[in-house]
């Protein structure tokens, strides 16, 4: 077993921050598809049920091509980014994530209608993928109306996976995409909100794409290792990181020991902080 040295005040930080990944250094990247269009949207997220007054902010862009189309967070990208340039001049590290962010990029190969999902977990961690076939989302359309970034939306309902969802959706772009896995309404999505309103998506920009505009897709990280993983295990991973951190790190290979009051090093206990509050996406 890997052992490693935390101080108290670390390991706390460690919990604090359990929520924002690490920008990651890509040393190759694998063009997909031509964008077409470019959809960005403010993601604004509750990720502490019992404090619904704070809320995180992400930026979400969705890159939309003929074959694919690309979701992934602005602050993990441009996290990449900025590691990807201190790496061409020879500094190899790779920078923290500002505030929280969401921590998947989706995959969508519309011929085949599956879904690849890479999540980001906390610093330190590898990068997790996982694919799966799209889940079919049986919306209801409804007559209500309203105008989003100058467009004439629709509202559907659905529901997927533990949370019911309301979109506006406009056939003036008619794109069967939208936000995350939120597919397949005769239109684009321009807004998207779950009815607790802890996932709230807006679109605030649009722009056409041309041919030099590429979807790519990142691939060999440096000192980051892509895990290959099911949906079901990588989330009972994410949930065991967030409720237990110290016991999480012990399936990892990695003993944590914490300095005690009278100053000598132990080991950490599984449960020995109080857990981070967890509020996913994907509730089932």
């Amino acid at each position: 077993m890997k052992r490693f040295f935390v101080v108290l005040f670390l390991l706390v930080t460690l919990y604090a921050h359990a929520q924002q990944p690490a920008g990651v250094i890509f040393d190759k990247l694998v063009p997909l598809d031509t964008c077409l269009l470019r959809v960005t949207y403010q993601l604004k997220m509750v990720t502490d049920t019992l404090n619904r007054e704070e809320r995180a902010e992400d930026r979400i862009v969705l890159e939309i091509g003929k074959r694919v189309s690309r979701n992934y967070s602005y602050k993990i990208h441009y996290a990449d980014s900025v590691g990807r340039a201190l790496a061409d001049r020879g500094v190899r590290n790779s920078p923290g994530v500002k505030g929280t962010a969401f921590p998947e990029e989706v995959f969508y190969d519309k011929a085949n209608r599956r879904f690849q999902v890479f999540y980001r977990a906390c610093i330190g961690m590898p990068v997790y993928v996982y694919e799966e076939p799209a889940l079919p989302i049986a919306w209801e359309l409804t007559s209500q109306q309203k105008e989003i970034a100058g467009y004439l939306c629709h509202e559907a309902t659905g529901y997927y996976r533990g949370r019911r969802y309301t979109a506006y959706f406009t056939m003036d772009i008619p794109f069967p995409d939208g936000p995350y896995k939120f597919v397949g309404l005769p239109g684009l999505i321009l807004a998207l909100a779950d009815d607790s309103q802890d996932y709230v998506w807006e679109c605030i920009s649009l722009k056409k794409g041309n041919r030099q505009d590429i979807i790519y897709q990142k691939s060999n990280p440096n000192k980051n290792r892509i895990v290959e993983i099911d949906r079901k295990r990588l989330r009972k991973i994410v949930e065991q990181m967030y409720r237990d951190l110290v016991g999480f790190q012990g399936t990892m290979g990695k003993e944590v020991y914490i300095q005690g009051s009278d100053g000598k090093y132990r080991p950490a206990k599984s449960g020995e902080w109080p857990p981070q509050p967890y509020n996913p996406l994907e509730k089932e």
